[in-house]
């Protein structure tokens, strides 16, 4: 936020979770996405790494196996 404020209103980052028909889904923006539309150059290791933990987080959530190269 440092670098650009406007991208607390992104923060903190959320996860969806809905049902469908077939099964539960759960959804998020990944925060990569997030320099494209806010100004946060030397910032893409801390965005990187918010990926991959909501990838984590996503894919515990989800029972599914850890990923070891996240």
């Amino acid at each position: 936020m440092a670098s650009d404020a406007r991208v607390g209103i992104e923060l903190p980052s959320r996860v969806l979770v809905w049902q469908e028909a077939d099964g539960t889904r759960l959804g998020y923006r990944d925060p990569r996405a997030l320099s494209e539309a806010y100004d946060l150059a030397g910032h893409e290791e801390t965005l990187e790494r918010m990926s991959s933990l909501l990838a984590a987080l996503v894919a515990a959530a989800a029972g599914e196996p850890a990923n070891p190269a996240a």
